[in-house]
């Protein structure tokens, strides 16, 4: 829940907390990347963006669970391999 606080002016809200509020309400979604190739290993690119996540949203309050690669015949959970781990440990988060 955001932090806001009732003025004589109005309500005054801190943008960090409305900010937090709109990306809790995305954890729920789902997003997709095809992988035309079926190999569900990530490149190096494909680490990027949960490393990239995890950096972004910590000073926030916010926790990455998990980056699962959906490729035609396999799947690759980041944090079942434990590399959301590691990607955590470059990315100075835990």
């Amino acid at each position: 829940m955001s932090t806001k606080k009732n003025t004589s002016k109005g309500i005054v809200s801190w943008p960090e907390d409305e900010l937090k509020e709109r990306l809790r309400g995305l954890a729920d979604e789902q997003f997709r990347v095809l992988y035309p190739s079926g190999a569900a290993e990530p490149s190096e690119a494909d680490r990027l963006l949960p490393h990239d996540l995890l950096a972004a949203s910590a000073p926030l309050g916010l926790r990455v669970l998990d980056h699962v690669i959906v490729a035609e015949e396999a799947t690759y959970s980041f944090a079942d391999s434990g590399l959301l781990d590691e990607l955590a440990l470059e990315a100075g988060v835990r």
